[in-house]
């Protein structure tokens, strides 16, 4: 099931390890099974108008939203803190449901990775996130780059 010399853990090798280590080969026989449950659902799931739709407008959010809150001039960010925090949810649980849905072809291609930098970037946004980085930075270039960041992942 794999390539020759590569131990995947679909491949008989890498069965004959998990064999040695109690419990593991139980362990991964029940979350294959569960993956091939769940693969046609994810599958649904992500090609899901209300669902693309609802990641449509997270990725709106995540890109523009901090920007509008500075042009706002809000007192706090508590609110900025929350909505940020369910995009963030958002973006993991749609990274999840393509890793399961669609594994051969989204698993480390071009485009989970690029999730996967724009699901880190979300967290720069927040305030807690902000207010910890070391004052030695200049926390407009730190911004400016996890902006471009995320403008890159998500195009």
């Amino acid at each position: 099931s794999g390539t020759p010399g590569r131990r995947t853990l679909g491949s008989l090798d890498a069965k004959r390890l998990l064999l040695r280590v109690p419990g593991c080969l139980a362990c991964f026989d029940a979350m294959h099974a569960l993956r091939k449950k769940a693969a046609p659902r994810c599958r649904a799931l992500n090609k899901n108008k209300f669902f693309q739709l609802a990641m449509f407008m997270a990725l709106i959010s995540a890109l523009f939203l901090p920007d509008v809150w500075i042009l706002a001039d809000r007192a706090g960010n508590s609110d900025l803190d929350v909505i940020l925090t369910f995009v963030l949810v958002m973006f993991l649980a749609e990274l999840v449901i393509q890793s399961i849905g669609l594994t051969r072809t989204y698993w480390g291609s071009f485009f989970f990775w690029m999730d996967l930098v724009g699901v880190l970037s979300v967290p720069l946004d927040h305030s807690f996130v902000v207010n910890s980085l070391p004052t030695s930075f200049d926390n407009a270039v730190v911004m400016r780059a996890a902006r471009m960041a995320k403008l890159g992942a998500r195009a």
